[in-house]
C-alpha cells in the first residue's frame, strides 16, 4: 500500500487567520457559540459529555493538555489527540511506544480517545447552520468555479480550469455532511 511507504506532508501556505475557508479549527465566533450551545442542547452530545467528563479531566491531567481553556481548547482536541496517536502508531508500527499516561488512566484509553475522534466527525453534521458556517464558503466557491467553467466565453488558455484544495479530514466530513454524502465513518 502506497500510504505505508510514502506519506505526503501537508504544508499550510496561508497563515491560520486567513485560512478560514478550509481550516475547520479557525476561530469563528458564530461557530464557536453554536458548538457551545450544542454541547448542552443536543441530547446525544450532552449524554456523551456527561459519560466522559471524568475521562476528559484525566486525559488533560496526564497528557498536560487543558481542554477547557483558551480560544480553541475544547473537547474536539481530545479527538485530535487520538488522531495524533493513531498516526504515530501507523508511522512507527512495531516501534510505537504508547504514552505512559495511558496506563495511569486505564479503561482502554486508546479506544476511549477513538470515540472522541468519531464524535468530532459526527457531532455537528446534523446542524445546517453549523455546516454553513464551516463549509459553506468553500462549497460556494466550488459551485461558482463549476458554473464559470461551463461558460463558453470563459474557456481560454488563460483561465483556470483546474482547482486543487488542501484541507483537514474534519473539514472533508463537514463538506460530506453538507452534501448529504457522509456515511458515518472516519476514513483514517
Amino acid at each position: 500500500m502506497l500510504s505505508n511507504i510514502w506519506q505526503p506532508i501537508a504544508v499550510e501556505t496561508v497563515e491560520e487567520k486567513r485560512s478560514w475557508k478550509l481550516n475547520p479549527d479557525v476561530v469563528c465566533p458564530a461557530a464557536t457559540a453554536l458548538e457551545t450551545k450544542m454541547e448542552t442542547s443536543v441530547p446525544d452530545l450532552k449524554r456523551f459529555f456527561e459519560e466522559n467528563h471524568q475521562f476528559i479531566k484525566e486525559v488533560g491531567k496526564y497528557s498536560g493538555e487543558n481542554f477547557f481553556q483558551g480560544p480553541k481548547r475544547n473537547w474536539l482536541w481530545v479527538g485530535y489527540l487520538f488522531d495524533t496517536e493513531f498516526t504515530q502508531q501507523l508511522y512507527f508500527g512495531d516501534h510505537y511506544v504508547q504514552p505512559d499516561w495511558y496506563d495511569k488512566i486505564g479503561n482502554n484509553t486508546f479506544d476511549q480517545l477513538s470515540k472522541f475522534n468519531d464524535m468530532v466527525f459526527t457531532a455537528f453534521g446534523t446542524t445546517p447552520k453549523y455546516l454553513k458556517l464551516r463549509a459553506g464558503t468553500f462549497l460556494k466557491e466550488v459551485v461558482t468555479n463549476l458554473q464559470d467553467g461551463t461558460k463558453i466565453e470563459t474557456i481560454t488558455p488563460q483561465n483556470k480550469k483546474l482547482f486543487t484544495y488542501g484541507s483537514h479530514d474534519t473539514m472533508i466530513a463537514y463538506i460530506l455532511h453538507a452534501l448529504g454524502l457522509y456515511k458515518g465513518k472516519n476514513y483514517n
